[in-house]
């Protein structure tokens, strides 16, 4: 009789197991079976991805050198620069306006003009390699160099006068650092008092 009462116990737990899991909702979905193509697909993927290290959202305009971007990020009255001379102009990207580069220079033709810029948030300080003042400054724009770096600054075209003493070109910022990396900034170079 004790075989019969085991017995009996031991299948009536099996079906209340049993009911019990009929009966509870799962807590996971199950997942879809998937074609073995379709496995060897997401394994790559998720291969490719474990492999990258995270980019940028835009390419880097650095060309050449070690690798790193120069980046010049806007002057503000943060950044520091303190730059002597009568008159000055300014670098300024398009579309976003943001002020990359400043220049001032005296009046006459054996003065050096001095540029500002906010290196990647370092203020650096940087000379005009020639004379000529600020006529030259305002005309040509010039070259300057400075703690490993030579900025090239080109103007392309004149703009409409606004009717003040103030002039604005179309310019192009070449930036050259000392390992060979370059890169050009496009905008605007006004000077003026």
């Amino acid at each position: 009789m004790m075989k019969v009462s085991v017995t009996a116990l031991a299948l009536s737990l099996a079906l209340v197991a049993a009911c019990s899991r009929e009966d509870a909702p799962s807590t996971q979905p199950e997942a879809p079976a998937m074609a073995p193509a379709m496995q060897d697909e997401a394994q790559a993927e998720d291969t490719d991805q474990a492999s990258q290290p995270d980019q940028p959202d835009a390419a880097s305009e650095t060309i050449g050198g070690d690798g790193s971007n120069i980046q010049l990020l806007p002057i503000t009255a943060d950044t520091g620069l303190d730059l002597e001379g009568e008159l000055g102009c300014s670098f300024q990207t398009e579309p976003d306006n943001a002020l990359l580069f400043i220049a001032k220079a005296n009046v006459g033709d054996e003065f050096r003009a001095r540029g500002g810029i906010n290196n990647n948030g370092y203020a650096e300080t940087l000379t005009g390699t020639e004379t000529g003042g600020f006529s030259m400054l305002e005309a040509d724009g010039g070259k300057f160099g400075g703690k490993g770096m030579i900025l090239t600054l080109t103007p392309v075209e004149q703009r409409v006068n606004d009717g003040t003493e103030t002039v604005s070109q179309s310019a192009k910022l070449l930036v050259q650092r000392a390992d060979g990396a370059e890169r050009t900034y496009q905008g605007v170079w006004t000077c003026g008092p």
